[in-house]
């Protein structure tokens, strides 16, 4: 028995939304390959060709080794304004600041763990904000 699979996956991004399909498993790279042509010129992914991805894939080993962590944007105040960082959700409302743009000067910094609170900055749009570290 072959030990080796291959994985064919179709992503894109739109609107800071990610989208993942996975399409399937396949005995050859060859015929993910063929798949790719069946399906690239279907509704959908043709908008978006370079989206295909195959990976190799051991059968009975674990292809993923470590956590994982939903990652979103909260605004942070940087003075009298807000920006934006990337932050991994935690229970409880709890945020931990993974990144921020270098030379700016924020009210919490890259691990800080914070509660966020809902507020609008555009009409009819809710975002989070940083409210105090925990």
């Amino acid at each position: 028995m072959k030990s080796i699979v291959y994985l064919l996956w179709h992503s894109y991004e739109s609107d800071l939304n990610e989208d993942e399909k996975f399409i399937g498993a396949y005995a050859s790279e060859e015929d993910a390959l063929l798949a790719i042509e069946r399906l690239k010129d279907q509704p959908g992914f043709c908008y978006y060709p370079d989206g295909f991805d195959i990976s190799e894939c051991k059968l009975g080993q674990d292809n993923w080794e470590s956590g994982f962590a939903i990652m979103t944007v909260i605004y942070v105040r940087d003075g009298k304004k807000f920006s934006c960082v990337t932050a991994a959700k935690h229970p409880d409302n709890i945020y931990e600041i993974c990144s921020v743009d270098e030379g700016v000067s924020l009210e919490f910094k890259v691990g800080d763990f914070v509660k966020c609170k809902e507020f609008t900055l555009k009409p009819g749009v809710t975002d989070l904000l940083a409210i105090e570290k925990t």
